[in-house]
């Protein structure tokens, strides 16, 4: 039997607005922030973009930034858009969030009404915050693009069990997107979609064993349908080139700082000296978690120079991409 021989008969999103901006192409100059959760930052959708522009438009200096951070969601990105987005001087970011804001694993608990009520109150506070995201964004001239997310695997058979309701209310985050992209004439790229099309065609290895993340072979498909919105053919599936290879270790890194001020509770809005004081308090409880500890740590090391450290890796993005020779 094939992996998705038993995908419901209605798997495609039902999409009711499609009457949207299309997406334009990034010019030279162009400095663009991918904003989301861990699925923009391990995708590698801002590195494989940044690699198709510099093969297929050398003339083109576009600047390309990855601002994904694990485990992030709205309430976030609206705590580290001054801090993390801004600093990059961005004249486009690509928004793509709504997987952790679904907050899914609830699907688990069996007390129906305080489940039912948690996820309709995770659903209201997803559009709003991502109302107020564009608005924050598009005030300051920043051409901004949205991202559906990722469908949630429900119906391929892997070691994992699958949350049962997990791929319907991911539809529903997506719909959200659609219809604030339409409602707010923000041009939006329907990575959903595309990747329901494509799983409906038996692919095999888009999802990981979660679920949720993407293989490399889904971040390839995922930066493809976002490219293809452009009127751009990325080409065949390949390795990341050698000289690019470096700028992406240094940015997946570099982001480690976000997804410690994620998933420690640092508190991404509060003055730098607190965040670094609940580090060391974290650092210090010994009934932290080893992976934890490395979280503190790495933080602690490099969160003072986090300003040096982005200026390196744009310089580094200028030496190892623009300046190769295709």
């Amino acid at each position: 039997m094939p992996m998705n021989s038993h995908l419901p008969v209605r798997l495609k999103a039902e999409t009711k607005f499609k009457k949207v901006l299309i997406m334009q192409q990034f010019k030279n100059g162009d400095r663009v922030v991918f904003l989301g959760d861990s699925i923009i930052g391990c995708s590698r959708i801002a590195t494989l973009t940044a690699e198709c522009y510099h093969r297929l438009f050398p003339d083109r200096k576009v600047y390309f930034f990855n601002c994904g951070a694990a485990g992030g969601d709205t309430v976030f990105g609206l705590k580290i858009l001054e801090e993390d987005v801004f600093a990059c001087n961005p004249t486009h970011v690509v928004l793509a969030y709504g997987t952790n804001d679904s907050w899914r694993w609830c699907l688990n608990d069996r007390r129906h009404k305080e489940r039912y009520d948690l996820l309709k109150e995770k659903y209201h506070l997803f559009k709003e915050n991502l109302q107020k995201l564009c608005k924050i964004i598009t005030d300051k001239g920043i051409n901004l693009i949205l991202c559906t997310p990722l469908p949630y695997d429900e119906y391929t058979t892997k070691e994992t069990d699958a949350l049962k309701g997990g791929y319907a209310l991911l539809a529903e985050y997506a719909n959200t997107v659609r219809e604030v992209a339409k409602d707010q004439n923000i041009p939006f790229c329907d990575i959903y979609e595309g990747i329901v099309e494509i799983m409906q065609n038996q692919d095999e290895n888009i999802f990981s064993s979660d679920r949720i993340h993407p293989t490399e072979h889904g971040g390839y498909l995922m930066t493809k349908i976002f490219l293809n919105s452009q009127g751009i053919d990325i080409g065949e599936e390949k390795p990341l080139p050698e000289y690019i290879q470096k700028w992406h270790t240094a940015v997946c890194d570099f982001r480690k700082l976000y997804t410690a001020e994620n998933m420690l509770k640092l508190g991404a809005d509060k003055p730098v000296a607190e965040r670094i004081k609940k580090a060391k308090e974290i650092l210090e409880n010994p009934n932290t978690s080893e992976w934890y500890l490395s979280l503190a740590k790495n933080y602690l090391k490099n969160k003072e120079t986090q300003t040096e450290t982005l200026k390196h890796i744009t310089k580094l993005y200028e030496q190892t991409v623009l300046e190769q020779e295709i």
